[in-house]
């Protein structure tokens, strides 16, 4: 049985598999981490008229799976330990991939419970992908996130347009809308099964993961990854619904969000380009968030019939955030070890303030009655993240204690 540390990244992950194999498998596996939250919202309306939700437990829904990803994202380490990093993987996406389903069966009993474990195997693919790309592709990190974002978004992307004419198609049934999401997990945990007989445990020590807690770039970091994701979230989970509110059909509003997604794989295929020299990353800031506010704005401002090309500029500017984001974590980190305890903090600190996002917009549109204000949470939100990114940006790396236990 191959076993590993994160002292010999290099060497070892071309003896174990086929670097095609592992591509494709880290490709699946990121299409595979929006899906079960983007195909929520364009029909979330109608969830709550055949479920009968009430108004509370519909922000619950929307938010309920990033509470999973900042809970359940601190355990991710402990289980890589354990287990090694390709087990904790596949097993997520198996858990992925029942969360979808148990949902499905019972969408009254179970839509929340399949909500949480489906979010919550998520979180542990969500950590630990970052890490092991730069563990096993170490020279080939930038292009291979690329690759995950890419994916991720994309299947956001196919999610978010496919489910309104899938509702239709099936005739208003849920079980069916929401259970076919299932089978993209069950593809990806089936191209992944050969990775499951190597097991990957990164040296992690106590000393060196506390050390984070104490180092101020590790706190910039973080608080860029929360952020970015407080301010993703808030818009998929509560913009179909503002469009819909505008006039739109629910169908444009599922097209919309697709653009959204669209935008998000441009801007994360193309940011990792620019941004292999360190030195160029505060360069990189100021226009991904100009594109972001200004993409914002719009959609709240612009009249309609403008909703496609500005979703396609907030997602581009969206996904280029969430590329720095995840870059960020490997350029701050000197080993691969120190970024799996950064990926840890970032995401699982990062993640627990990201779901006050969508709480809070649909709090302030429930008290105010208006989306504007709502989505003027968004954009303060965006200005903090300006704020952070540029301190994140700089050409630094994290300082690891000497002596860090195995």
């Amino acid at each position: 049985m191959p076993e590993s540390t994160a002292d010999g990244p290099a060497k070892l992950s071309t003896r174990r598999s086929a670097p095609l194999l592992f591509w494709v498998g880290v490709g699946l596996l990121a299409l595979n981490l929006r899906i079960g939250v983007a195909s929520i919202p364009p029909i979330l309306p109608e969830l709550k008229s055949r479920l009968g939700l009430t108004t509370t437990s519909e922000s619950i829904l929307v938010a309920l799976p990033v509470v999973c990803f900042g809970v359940v994202s601190s355990i991710a380490a402990v289980a890589t330990r354990r287990f090694g990093e390709e087990r904790v993987l596949g097993t997520a996406m198996a858990g992925v991939a029942i969360g979808l389903s148990i949902r499905a069966l019972w969408p009254t009993g179970l839509l929340f419970l399949g909500t949480v474990v489906m979010a919550g195997s998520i979180a542990l693919a969500n950590v630990l992908l970052a890490s092991l790309i730069k563990r096993r592709e170490p020279h080939r990190a930038g292009l291979l996130i690329g690759v995950y974002l890419v994916a991720l978004s994309g299947g956001a992307s196919v999610a978010s347009a496919v489910t309104v004419p899938l509702f239709n198609a099936a005739h208003g049934s849920v079980h069916t809308t929401l259970g076919i999401w299932a089978l993209p997990a069950v593809l990806a945990l089936v191209v992944w099964a050969p990775q499951l007989r190597h097991r990957t445990i990164p040296s992690i020590g106590r000393r060196q993961r506390l050390g984070l807690v104490h180092q101020p770039l590790a706190w910039q970091v973080t608080s860029f990854m929360g952020l970015q994701s407080c301010c993703y979230y808030s818009v998929v989970s509560w913009l179909p619904t503002m469009i819909r509110h505008r006039g739109s059909s629910a169908t444009a509003a599922g097209i919309d969000v697709a653009m959204l997604s669209i935008g998000s794989v441009i801007g994360s295929f193309t940011t990792p380009t620019f941004a292999v020299d360190l030195r160029h990353h505060q360069k990189l800031v100021a226009p991904i968030m100009v594109v972001c506010i200004l993409g914002i704005g719009g959609l709240l401002f612009a009249p309609l019939g403008f909703e496609i090309p500005l979703a396609l500029l907030l997602g581009t500017g969206q996904g280029a955030a969430l590329a720095l984001a995840l870059l960020f974590v490997i350029a701050r980190s000197p080993n691969p070890a120190a970024a799996a305890s950064l990926s840890a903090m970032s995401q699982g600190i990062g993640y627990s303030f990201a779901a006050t996002g969508p709480l809070a917009v649909g709090l302030v549109h429930v008290v105010s009655r208006s989306w504007t204000w709502a989505f003027g949470v968004v954009l303060f939100l965006s200005v903090a993240e300006w704020i952070s990114a540029w301190f994140a940006a700089r050409p630094i790396t994290l300082e690891i204690l000497e002596h860090a236990g195995a």
